[in-house]
This record gives C-alpha cells, structure tokens and sequence, in this order.
C-alpha cells in the first residue's frame, strides 16, 4: 500500500515553555485504490451506461425525424374508434361504437396524426355523450391487443395518437432500465444492451420506407418491444446469486412479453425461449442461487431457476383467460378470431418452395391460400366447411378466421403427410436462405430483397404492388444512405469497443453468458422467419438480433487472440460459479 504520512509535533525548550510550534501533517493517502478491480468495474460501468443513454437518445430521435410519431401504421389508427369507445365512452373492450366508427373512417383521409386528431376532437364535440350504443367488433383478421395499448396512450397523453409512439419508448426505456439495473456490475452485459439499442436504431428507416410496415409501433414489428426483457430473462440464468429484487424485476420483464404476444402473437418465440431456458436450467441443476437461505423440496437453493417457468406459466394462463372472458360474446359467437390466423401464414410460406408453389398456384398474396383452402375442402366433400367459415361472402368480407384457420390447419397436415420432403426442405433450406438474404439486403450488402417474385400476385387487387414497395424500399434506404457504409461505420464502432471492453476487462464469467445470450436471442429471431415466411417486413427481430450476435462473436473472438499470445493472462472466474 502507498501512504503519504505526516506527524503533527512541538518544540519546547529546557523550561518547558513552548518557544516553537511544528506542524507535521496528520493525514493519510492510500493511492492503492486508483488501481483496484472495483475502480476500473465501476469506471467501465459509467462508460457503458452513458453509451446506453447515447443509444436510447439516437433511436427516440431517429424514430422522431422519420416522423413515425405524427405517421402512424395503420394498425394504430385504425384502433383508434374501439379505443376511443373504451376511454372516453366506457364501452366494452374490443368493440367500436357504431357512430365512432362511422364518423372516424368516413372522415379520415390521410395516416397524418394532425388529421386524426381534428377528427377525434370532432367526434368528442358533436357527441359529448353516447346516445346510441349500437356497436361493431373489430373484425380485421389480427390481433387485438393494440387497441390495449391505444386505450393506455390515450388514457396518459390524451386523445392525440402521437401518445403510442410516446408509450412505446416508455416501455422500451422501463425495460431497459431494468435490465441495466439488475446487471450493473457487468460492464459486458450493459454493452449488450447499448449494441441492441442502437441497433434498434438502424432499422427504424427500413421499418419507416417500408410501405408493409410504416412505423415501428406497426404489429409487425412489435415484438421488437420485448426483444430487451428477452434478453434479461436469458441473462438471468447466468447469474451465481439472485435476490428478491432481480426476481421482482425479472417477472416485470416477462409480463411485459406476455403483453407484447397479446398485441403481436408472433412474439411467443420470446417466451419459448424463457421457458426452454428455465426447463434446461432445472434439468442439469443449474441456474441462479437464491441469497437466502430458503430452500425447497427438490430444487434446493436453486429454487430461482424455476421463476421464470413459473410466472411464464401463470402470465399466459392470465392472458388466456382475458382472451376467453375478456372478449365481447359475438368473437365467440360469430366464429371470429381474438388473434391473428396462425396456419394460414405457415402454408404460405410454402410459396418460396418451387414444387409446392406450382403445384397449388401459391403466392404470398393470402388470396392463393384461400383458394388453396376451398380446393382442399372440396376434394374432400368439405364444402359445407368452407360455406361456413364464411369462404362464399363476397370479397371474403364475411370470413370467420378461426373456423378458415382450423381448415388451413387440416390442409397443411394433409399436403405435408403426402409431401413431406418438400415441406421440410422449406423449412430447413428455402426460407432460412431467404431470411439470410433480407437480413444482408438491410444491411446493404444485396441491391434488392430476394424472391420478390413470390409476392407478385394474379389477382389485380395486387398484383405487382407489393414488389413495387420493396423495390421503393431500396431506392429510399440508398437515397437517404441508411444502409451499406452506415452499417458497416456503426458495426464497425461497436466491434472495436466491445473487442477494447474484452482486453480491458477479460472476464470469461462475464463475457460468455453474453455472448451465449445473444446467441440464443438470435436463433429465436429467426423463428417467425423460418415458420411464417421472410421477407422485408417479417425479419425485423431477425435484422436485429443476428448483426447484434456478429458483433459480440467479435469480442469473443479479441478475448480468444489475447489468450492465445499470453496464456495465463485471462483472470480466471473470481469462484466456481460466475457472478454477474
């Protein structure tokens, strides 16, 4: 230890009479802690912490620039009658007051938020009071859980629909928050998250030029909203000891994706992963230790790995309950669906198979799977089934999604039975090879999308529209040079630091349940990819997760070179188990 030290003394003389007086400092300096683990942790942490709020402030402004606040998607303004007939009405749930609905769409011309405010504050001056309760569901084939999160930006924000942009980033900014505050001591894992921030960032102007989406609060980019809680819930697994407050912090996380699955359901992936991950933790016995000493029955003190199991268990069965209870009486009644139809985007992924598309005219268009339904049924004496799921009302504008659900379900059971080799070479050859080339047309390095082809369609309502949006989609992103050099700068830049964050804090058990997270996160994202179909507006969580993995994989790889030139100099695990 350095010390500088000093003595405080006096000068008397041979009487006794104090003549001088000397003073000597009476102080102590240990320079020791200028080089301490605890310092440089601490230091790192403030560093990653301030690139977290640089990332967060970048995305909210970028997202502020595109305009994607006074320009919502289409999912949000069109949730705006049932919400409003909730809020300010107190009407039933998922459900629009007739004169709401009718007044809203018959003025509304434009997605420009100006408009749609003028409108919602003419409904409320014309009609202080419902008078008429006649009502309609909402009947669009999707899920119905924005018209929740409408409802709770107006309630915050009042009837201005910029609030949903607004009460997207307070989500995402609570959920950040939480995982900063549970992994502070791990400048690696706080890295983790300013990487994901930013690039969430960097696929905002691909979101916005994309006629199919338009904006990050459209459905089907909001599973990006949890994507941050699912990276927490996989850290946690990690982690060597765990206290009551990482708990309560962790179970906010998950009911935050059970939240985000209710208003988009291709985000259960997030929850399979938190659930496999909780399964396998208690298999081998592994997983977070509890501070306390509170044991139980079989799991021991290991009792913490089972929380995400279970509160993953309990948060579905109370989603599961609201979707049944919860809902109007007449979704039921009717044969109309509380979600999105789930086979039905399965079998139109087997248009990316060239034997399967030609066998039965498939395009990603949803007419060629309608009609591939109607043929099924009919070959198989099935009419009456298709009569009643709605199939013969004019423009299928009376369809009953669940009961046409349930019959692409038999379909896709039957032609996979008979072809099988074909329907799984789709999913394990053609669609995973198209993801892989979206992914690398958002960072820039394809010209176009691949297979745009499957989406031109032969029925005019679209014909080559959805093409003639990608190919708009490219042109906007080069125009405004979001892509290629700005990927390559940015991922650049977050290379070099976590590779700087690796050789200055070489700390296996804080690097690699990093890395594995982001490993696992990105293998989930490539989930509704490879089930559902790729294509611009579906890999969105994909586009994210995979270059954020290629950028950890980077400090991964720093740490091996620095072990490999100096062996010995990686600081082994501080105990058995790491501690994050």
């Amino acid at each position: 230890m350095s010390r500088i030290s000093f003595d405080l003394d006096s000068t008397r003389s041979e009487d006794r009479t104090p003549r001088t007086l000397t003073l000597k400092a009476g102080f102590t300096v240990d320079l020791d802690w200028l080089q301490s683990e605890r310092l440089q942790r601490n230091t790192l942490t403030c560093i990653c912490l301030a690139l977290v709020l640089l990332a967060f402030a970048l995305s909210l402004g970028a997202a502020l620039r595109l305009k994607m606040h006074t320009e919502p998607p289409y999912w949000v303004y069109a949730a705006v009658p049932p919400a409003l007939s909730k809020v300010e009405y107190g009407h039933e749930r998922y459900k629009s007051l007739n004169f709401v609905h009718d007044i809203y769409f018959g003025q509304l011309t434009s997605n420009y938020a100006k408009d749609i405010n003028r409108i919602v504050a003419d409904i409320l001056a014309k009609h202080p009071v419902a008078t008429d309760r006649s009502d309609r569901i909402v009947n669009q084939a999707d899920d119905k859980g924005i018209v929740v999160f409408t409802e709770i930006s107006f309630r915050l924000f009042g009837y201005r629909i910029e609030g949903v942009l607004y009460l997207y980033y307070i989500i995402l900014g609570v959920s950040a928050a939480l995982f900063a505050y549970s992994y502070r001591r791990n400048p690696h894992a706080l890295l983790l998250l300013a990487a994901f921030l930013l690039l969430h960032r960097m696929i905002l102007p691909m979101i916005k030029y994309d006629a199919q989406l338009g904006g990050i609060t459209a459905l089907r980019c909001m599973p990006v909203l949890a994507m941050i809680a699912c990276m927490h819930s996989i850290l946690y697994f990690f982690e060597s000891k765990v206290d009551g407050r990482k708990i309560a912090a962790l179970i906010l996380q998950i009911a935050l994706i059970v939240f985000v699955v209710h208003i988009r359901t291709t985000a259960l992936w997030e929850l399979v992963l938190v659930a496999g991950a909780s399964l396998m933790a208690l298999s081998l016995r592994k997983g977070p230790e509890a501070e306390s000493s509170t044991r139980l029955p079989f799991l021991k003190n290991c009792w913490p790995a089972a929380i995400p199991l279970a509160a993953t268990i309990v948060l579905v069965l109370l989603l599961s309950a609201h979707r049944t209870y919860g809902f109007p009486e007449a979704y039921h009644r009717d044969g109309e669906a509380v979600t999105r139809p789930f086979w039905h985007n399965i079998y139109s992924g087997f248009a990316f198979h060239p034997a399967m598309a030609e066998r039965y005219q498939l395009k990603v268009d949803d007419f060629t799977v309608l009609l591939a339904t109607k043929q099924y049924l009919l070959e198989n004496n099935r009419a009456d089934a298709w009569e009643a799921a709605g199939g013969n009302s004019p423009n299928y504008t009376g369809m009953r999604w669940k009961a046409y659900d349930d019959a692409v379900k038999d379909m896709l059971i039957a032609r996979c039975t008979e072809h099988f080799s074909e329907c799984m070479t789709t999913f394990i050859y053609y669609k995973p090879l198209s993801m892989i080339k979206n992914v690398l047309w958002v960072i820039g390095w394809i010209k176009l999308p691949p297979d745009m082809d499957i989406f031109v369609s032969k029925f005019p309502e679209i014909g080559t529209v959805v093409k003639e949006q990608f190919t708009e989609t490219s042109r906007q992103l080069d125009r405004h040079k979001e892509r290629g050099r700005m990927w390559l700068r940015y991922m650049s830049a977050m290379i070099a630091v976590f590779a700087v964050l690796a050789v200055l804090r070489p700390r296996r058990n804080e690097l690699m349940p990093v890395l594995a997270t982001a490993g696992i996160l990105a293998a989930g994202s490539t989930v509704p990819s490879i089930v559902g179909y790729a294509a611009p507006h579906t890999i969105a969580e994909a586009a994210l997760a995979i270059p954020l993995l290629v950028v950890l994989l980077s400090a991964g790889f720093a740490m091996w070179l620095r072990r490999s030139a100096k062996p010995g100099s990686l600081q082994p695990d501080m105990k058995a188990r790491g501690r994050i």
